[in-house]
């Protein structure tokens, strides 16, 4: 069983309501896969929205949860989930880019 950190928008694209939908169906499809999926947007679904006080905090947690993971799937490239992948890059957790408009060879990592 690997352990997969799920780097999603919250914000960046779409709503958060239907981005947690999103997450949600990723998440069950790593369960089915015999994974354990390690997702902030479940992880911190108690908050309705992301204020700027809660942002480094919460970034901050995802930047511990990453090492103990297997491999990053980035369904996104902007704003924290760029900030996941670089700093999974930096960490050597291998990232496997799932969606976004760019990979993470041109995020400068």
């Amino acid at each position: 069983m690997k352990l997969i950190f799920v780097s999603h928008p919250l914000t960046s694209s779409g709503t958060i309501q239907s981005n947690r939908a999103k997450a949600d169906a990723i998440c069950k499809e790593i369960v089915r896969m015999g994974h354990l999926p390690i997702s902030p947007l479940h992880l911190f679904g108690f908050l309705q929205e992301e204020t700027k006080e809660q942002r480094r905090p919460i970034m901050n947690t995802c930047f511990h949860l990453i090492p103990m993971c297997n491999e990053v799937w980035a369904y996104g490239d902007q704003g924290g989930c760029r900030d996941e992948i670089i700093h999974a890059h930096l960490v050597g957790v291998p990232v496997v880019m799932k969606g976004g408009k760019r990979q993470h060879e041109q995020l400068g990592v």
